[in-house]
This record gives C-alpha cells, structure tokens and sequence, in this order.
C-alpha cells in the first residue's frame, strides 16, 4: 500500500525524529544517502525504508513502504532529498571497554565529531566516549559526517568525568590536550597502551573538572601565527602520533 498523504500518522510520527527529544523518546532517526544505508545494513538497525517508486534493495527483516516524492521531503533534512529515507533504531552500545578510547567533553559541532571519529577508526581507536554536553550522534549533519564509521565505533553518552574516573581505577592512561605550552609536546609524550584521550570544544576547550583528573597533558607546537588548531585536525594529528608511536 503506499501512502500519499501528508497528514498521514506515520508520516507525522517520522517527522517528529528531526528533533532529538523524539529521537531519544523512540529511540529511532532517519537516516539519508545509499552510503550510509549500506553501513547501516552490517549493524541490522534498519526497521522501514520510505522509498519512492523503487525500494534501493530487499531485505525480509525491513519494511518497506513505498510513499511520494512529497513526503521523501518532508522527513528529509536534505536540500535535495534522494528517494528513501530509512528509520533507523538506536545502536546498542557494547559494554565491552576499548583499549584506545577517544573522548569529546562539549564537543559539538557535527563536522568536528565527524572527522574525530572517522580519525580514530582509521588511528585504531575502539571506542568513543562523549560528555552530556557534547552533541548528539543521531543528528543528521553528524551522521552525515561521520561518513558510515558511526555504524563502526562503540559510542556511549554518559557523565564523562564518572567514567574518566572509573577508567583511571581500571589504569587507563587519561590524556588531556591544551593550546598551551606548558603541556607535554604531544611527539615527545610517552603513550601507554590503554589510555583515554581527551579533547573540548574549540570555545571552551576542556572543562576544569576533566583537566584536572590527570596530569597527563600535551599540546602540539606550532608557529606563532596560530594560536589554537581546529578541534578536529588536532585530535587526528594526536591520535596517528598514537597509532604509529
């Protein structure tokens, strides 16, 4: 059967998951583009796929329904939306920890955490921990981002100077990253094989109470010419350092 209607039920309750009280109320997100979609697959979080004139595969275990161009719009956050949309359920966090563990503390722009976590798949890292204050996974300019290595990496939200905390009592190296000089050279450091690295917000940089959980500090020198790098370049120059140490 395919709807047509605007005002349709599901169509009204699918367009409530732009906004991120309804995602975390349901536990569901739209999700948008065939790369995505295919990361998606491997994980076995699709539930429906929303589709005009022509499903992009066929799976038993997902609904299909197929609808009109017009509704495609009105769930896209897409300029030029495709023709599918796929409802998505939340990832199930593994409680397994990881050995090299990245975490974001107010991080929260999505091109930013994008690259972080695109970064650390590639530098070997196998979790990523983001503060309360840090932005939401399941927002689509994130997912869009992240490039498919959301589908990839144990993520978990949680009260990051809790679990830093719980992490240092099970002798995790906690790493804090600064601008200043005052730090560890980020190439001279020495990197123990569990660790926690830490990064913050490019305005706001680490919070105190995380800052000051550890002593372990670095900052990566530069010419005067710049004072800070962007959030993103920084934690990927940190993590090959790690990777390659």
């Amino acid at each position: 059967m395919k709807i047509t209607s605007l005002q349709n039920s599901l169509v009204k309750s699918l367009a409530n998951l732009k906004q991120k009280k309804y995602r975390d109320e349901k536990r569901l997100f739209l999700l948008e583009g065939i790369d995505l979609l295919n990361e998606a697959k491997k994980t076995n979080c699709i539930k429906q796929i929303l589709y005009v004139d022509k499903p992009p595969f066929t799976n038993e275990s997902i609904e299909f329904i197929e609808v009109t161009k017009e509704i495609i719009k009105k769930l896209s956050s897409q300029v030029t939306p495709g023709d599918f949309i796929a409802v998505c359920s939340f990832l199930d966090n593994e409680s397994k920890l990881g050995n090299k563990v990245i975490c974001l503390d107010g991080v929260q722009d999505p091109g930013n955490a994008g690259t972080i976590l695109r970064s650390a798949l590639a530098f070997g890292f196998d979790e990523m921990l983001l503060s309360n204050t840090s932005l939401d996974i399941y927002n689509d300019k994130f997912l869009r981002a992240s490039k498919g290595s959301i589908f990839h990496m144990n993520i978990k939200r949680l009260d990051l100077k809790k679990e830093l905390e719980n992490r240092m009592n099970l002798n995790y190296q906690v790493i804090t990253t600064a601008v200043s000089n005052c730090s560890k050279s980020y190439d001279e450091f020495k990197y123990e094989d569990k660790l926690c690295l830490v990064v913050g917000s490019e305005g706001q940089g680490i919070s105190k109470e995380i800052f000051d959980l550890s002593p372990n500090s670095v900052h990566i020198p530069m010419s005067e010419m710049m004072e800070s790098l962007n959030v993103g370049v920084a934690a990927s120059i940190i993590m090959s350092k790690i990777f390659n140490k």
